[in-house]
């Protein structure tokens, strides 16, 4: 090869080199930046994948929990037990009326009932007590050594009963007599205390006065030694007929 072979043998290696070379440096920048995209893709893709994982598993729970919530609060203990203390409170409500006919009738059981015909009267009375008629007017009850008398009258001018009282006994004996609200009634009759307005004053018929709807009979209570409070729980029941 003569020298002028040689000279453009020398150019193209000169000229050739640098394009080979940066042919090379090109592929390789390519290679490159492929690689990393490719990674790249590869990471996104990896974590959008695992969010829908987490996400599916997230609404599996709560589907879960859900399905879970109603069987548990079904099989819930506390259901029966509330079931329970509604039958136990209507069971009550409905023995309470039971108890009261029974106390009624135990009431009714312990007691006795008078009738007397012929003076019109009628009333219940403890069995421990005694009532005894002396076939006029007077009727007494008694328990034990403890008596107390009920008497009675007719009005025949059907008068109230302090104008009655005025009338019936005599005005020398009762001069310092006073009509005051009764302290013993006898059913729900109308009736009035009479005693001495002043202390050691005549009043010899006081007692305790009722006089039935129509004004036609009187009748007088007197203590003796029982209880204004045991009396009055006797004539509670007390009525004329």
């Amino acid at each position: 090869m003569g020298n002028k072979g040689r000279l453009i043998f020398g150019i193209l290696i000169i000229i050739l080199v640098p394009v080979f070379a940066f042919g090379i440096w090109k592929e390789i920048e390519n290679n490159t930046g492929n690689d990393l995209e490719e990674g790249l893709n590869k990471k996104i893709y990896q974590n959008a994948f695992s969010g829908k994982n987490t996400a599916a598993t997230g609404n599996q729970a709560k589907n879960k929990t859900t399905s879970v919530s109603p069987q548990n609060k079904t099989e819930s203990p506390n259901v029966p037990k509330v079931a329970a203390a509604e039958n136990t409170a209507e069971n009550k409500k409905e023995e309470t009326p039971k108890n009261e006919e029974n106390s009624a009738e135990n009431n009714t059981t312990d007691k006795n009932n008078y009738q007397n015909e012929d003076l019109g009267i009628s009333f219940d009375y403890p069995k421990e007590y005694a009532v005894v008629f002396d076939g006029n007017r007077i009727v007494t009850i008694s328990k034990g050594d403890i008596s107390w008398k009920i008497r009675f009258y007719e009005d025949k001018d059907k008068s109230d009963i302090q104008t009655w009282f005025g009338n019936k006994f005599s005005k020398e004996d009762n001069l310092d007599c006073s009509f005051m609200d009764p302290e013993i009634k006898a059913g729900t009759y109308e009736g009035k205390l009479v005693k001495s307005g002043i202390d050691k004053g005549k009043c010899a018929d006081e007692g305790s006065y009722a006089i039935n709807s129509d004004k036609t009979k009187i009748v007088k209570i007197s203590l003796g030694k029982e209880t204004k409070e045991n009396i009055n729980k006797i004539l509670e029941s007390f009525k004329f007929i």
